[in-house]
């Protein structure tokens, strides 16, 4: 992740110091707790409501992990468990230059069709032939002998709309 070895001070704080630290203060949380009172302003239940709204979210963490190792690939829970520790792909850093979002003027025309029927506004589809387009060498740039998009029509749907 970082790209370089970590020394073994921080090896072992991450992997041992930290877990170690926070199982040993959740198992003195528990042992050492007694009901919240605040002098009976506050119903009996309350304290089991809290406890309920806490759990919502400290139970997740068992839960997925549970579903991980369940459908990793491997046959016994040991190749399971080592499985599941590793992620689904290798992630690498983004290129220079990278811009997010559809490359393909035709997915980029559909990429607004859907965007403007998400926000609920009305948008003209676009019917561009794939032929208009120099797809041997991956791009999305225009043969000289088609002009792509018909803007004509475009703008006169557009203006049919408003």
């Amino acid at each position: 992740m970082l790209n370089m070895k970590v020394s073994v001070y921080w090896r072992s704080t991450w992997g041992l110091l930290s877990p170690l630290s926070l199982i040993l203060i959740l198992i003195l949380t528990f042992a050492a707790y007694t009901p919240l009172n605040h002098g009976g302003l506050l119903p009996e239940f309350a304290d089991g409501l809290g406890w309920g709204i806490a759990m919502v979210s400290i139970i997740q963490l068992p839960i997925w992990a549970g579903i991980a190792i369940y459908q990793a690939k491997g046959s016994t829970f040991k190749e399971k468990l080592h499985e599941s520790c590793w992620p689904a792909e290798i992630m690498v850093p983004v290129p220079v230059g990278f811009v997010e979002g559809p490359s393909d003027v035709v997915l980029e025309e559909l990429h607004h069709v859907a965007e403007d029927d998400a926000l609920g506004r009305k948008s003209v589809a676009v019917s561009v032939q794939s032929e208009d387009f120099d797809v041997e060498n991956g791009s999305a740039e225009q043969h000289s002998s088609g002009s792509g998009i018909n803007n004509e029509a475009f703008d006169q749907k557009d203006e049919e709309l408003r």
